[in-house]
Formats: C-alpha cells, sequence, structure tokens
C-alpha cells in the first residue's frame, strides 16, 4: 500500500484530517496537540503524530518501513503495542497517556 492511501486510511479511520508537515514541524511543541504527519523527498511516511485520536488500527503502521517518528498520544483504542516491536526504523517515539500493561515492545 502506497505511504499516502495509509494516510488517507487513518484519516478515514479517525474522521480528521491529517496536515502534511516537516520532519521539523512535526517535533516541535511537545505539549501541543497534533494530528501531521512528515514523507520524505520521495513521498515515503517518516513522521506521524496522532494525538488523542481514536486511533486503533496499528496493522497500518507495520506497514511503513520509513517511518522514524512516531507519536501516539492518548491511543486508548490501542490495547496491545507489541506492534512496536515491527518498526525498527523508529527513532522517536511517544506514548503518553496510555494505559500499557506489557512494556516488552
Amino acid at each position: 500500500m502506497h505511504d499516502l492511501d495509509v494516510i488517507r486510511d487513518i484519516e478515514r479511520q479517525i474522521e480528521i484530517p491529517l496536515k502534511k508537515v516537516t520532519q521539523a514541524e512535526l517535533l516541535q511543541n511537545p505539549n501541543a496537540v497534533l494530528r501531521v504527519y512528515a514523507t520524505d523527498n520521495n513521498g515515503n511516511l517518516t513522521g506521524l503524530r496522532l494525538d488523542y485520536t481514536g486511533f486503533a488500527d496499528p496493522a497500518l503502521l507495520i506497514q511503513q518501513p520509513t517511518l522514524k517518528t512516531l507519536r501516539l498520544q492518548g491511543a486508548w483504542a490501542i490495547s496491545d503495542f507489541g506492534f512496536l516491536k515491527e518498526l525498527k526504523g523508529l527513532t522517536t517515539l511517544k506514548l503518553d497517556d496510555n494505559k500499557i500493561s506489557d512494556g516488552s515492545f
């Protein structure tokens, strides 16, 4: 699945449009609630910030080998964060305000 298709699937699921920003903008304002994504020059998804959205389909993220930054603040709809083991390229991860019972990822 093309990266832009994944973004559109996420937008349909959370019923919130995601704004495209630069990787630097995605990392700015750590206390702000944002729903944004970043891509590299080839259009590959490199960053995703889904704060308090109700996002519940982490299988969409597993398909993204270029994903480097992920922020799922308040992702209460996700009960199993084991999918993070599959995201080998992650360099930045923020999971504030979640109900994580198993941190073995």
